[in-house]
């Protein structure tokens, strides 16, 4: 005989008005409750990390892309404050998936119904928890059917999917952008880690991303493990939600890592390659997308198509004379966009309304070279200037250029 319990019974006692059933689902909310309270923090440190950047590259222009082909020009800041934004609506959605979490079943004891505990019981010991904890629980609706339910469970699992889906689209859009050094983009330098290749020399891997990459798919591996759990329990209880609660844990633990590592390791020193992002933007055909309003769609798909075909800037092409339907003085404010080599006067375009003042210059005195004067020797009408309100000038690409800004 190992003890005497007739005085101490563990389950007579210790486990007076409990049950595994109640106590184990409490204790595990309230587990995952902690460790989400350590991931949130470092999804906000991250996408302040990628705001940081994003400010810095404010001025960097470069060439958007779709499908992978060239499209119309935005800045890398812009580039940077959508992955900020990506984690900061990520947090808030697993902040929201966090309340189910604090509302807890302890007292209903085996099926839910409160047999054998003390009248009472239930709402004093939620009362103690939340003193201890700090946590603001909150006794279930419905024991019943939060001892069978695993409906806060899911709800994590999913939030927690759908940030690493989408970090892991981050992930991937960084090694590409910085994909090179000679035949890639090459338009961002990741921090240079380790050596990338027992062979190559020299040669050095996004492994921060990489590494980021592989917990993300661990964690969308979570989530169908925990679905498959969440459906496989029978009747007023489900027998999986050890297996759910090992999951869930390891993927807050891993995923609040992923962010405090990738945000210090890596996005911190992430620098831009002004020069070659500028030299995309200037030599793609792409441009011509702001000749619409001007040209019409036909006539600038023939500039972008000479471009390509011909190696040269659309602005030089579309600043020929035969492809205007209109006076020069009405385009003189594409020249905002087409002249890429002017960055500053580029990155105004494509963000705030004001032309500068030496586009505002060229564009009275009748474009390039007087070119714009009218038959007869007359001058054009002046083009727009300064704080000029934009439904004046739908005629010019300066509209163009802030839709392409902002698109």
């Amino acid at each position: 005989m190992r003890g005497d319990y007739n005085h101490l019974s563990p389950n007579d006692h210790v486990n007076l008005g409990q049950s595994t059933n109640d106590v184990y689902p409490t204790a595990v909310k309230l587990a995952l409750h902690a460790a989400v309270g350590g991931l949130l923090p470092a999804m906000g440190r991250l996408a302040d990390t990628f705001a940081d950047r994003g400010r810095a590259f404010a001025d960097v222009v470069k060439l958007g892309r779709t499908q992978l082909q060239d499209a119309v020009p935005m800045t890398l800041g812009q580039e940077f404050a959508v992955f900020a934004l990506t984690v900061r609506d990520d947090r808030d959605q697993l902040e929201r998936a966090v309340g189910p979490l604090r509302e807890v079943n302890v007292g209903g004891t085996a099926i839910g119904t409160g047999l054998n505990a003390a009248s009472g019981y239930a709402a004093a010991a939620v009362n103690e928890l939340a003193d201890l904890t700090g946590v603001a629980v909150r006794p279930a609706r419905d024991p019943i059917e939060a001892t069978q339910g695993v409906g806060a469970f899911l709800q994590l699992a999913s939030a927690f999917k759908c940030f690493a889906m989408r970090l892991s689209k981050i992930c991937n859009d960084l090694r590409l952008l910085a994909s090179g050094p000679q035949a890639g983009l090459a338009e961002i330098r990741l921090p240079a880690l380790q050596a990338g290749s027992s062979i190559m020399p020299g040669k050095v891997n996004p492994v921060l991303p990489e590494a980021v990459n592989q917990v993300c798919f661990e964690v969308v591996g979570v989530e169908a493990a925990v679905a498959l759990a969440g459906q496989s329990g029978q009747l007023q209880l489900n027998a999986f939600e050890p297996l759910m609660a090992h999951l869930l844990l390891t993927a807050a633990n891993r995923l609040e890592r992923a962010c405090d590592l990738l945000a210090i390791r890596c996005v911190a020193g992430i620098e831009a390659d002004a020069g070659r992002l500028r030299g995309y933007a200037e030599g793609s055909a792409a441009l011509a997308t702001a000749l619409n309003p001007v040209l019409g769609y036909q006539r600038a798909t023939e500039v972008a198509q000479r471009s390509v075909a011909e190696r040269r800037p659309v602005r030089e092409i579309a600043l020929e004379g035969a492809w205007f339907r209109r006076p020069r003085s009405a385009i003189c404010s594409t020249r905002c966009v087409l002249q890429v080599d002017d960055r500053r006067a580029l990155g105004r375009a494509l963000r705030t309304p004001p032309i500068s003042g030496r586009h505002r210059d060229a564009s009275a005195e009748g474009g390039v070279g007087g070119a714009g004067r009218r038959r007869g020797g007359a001058a054009a009408p002046p083009g727009p200037v300064a704080g000029t309100p934009l439904s004046s000038v739908r005629a010019g690409v300066r509209r163009s250029c802030l839709e392409v800004g902002r698109a």
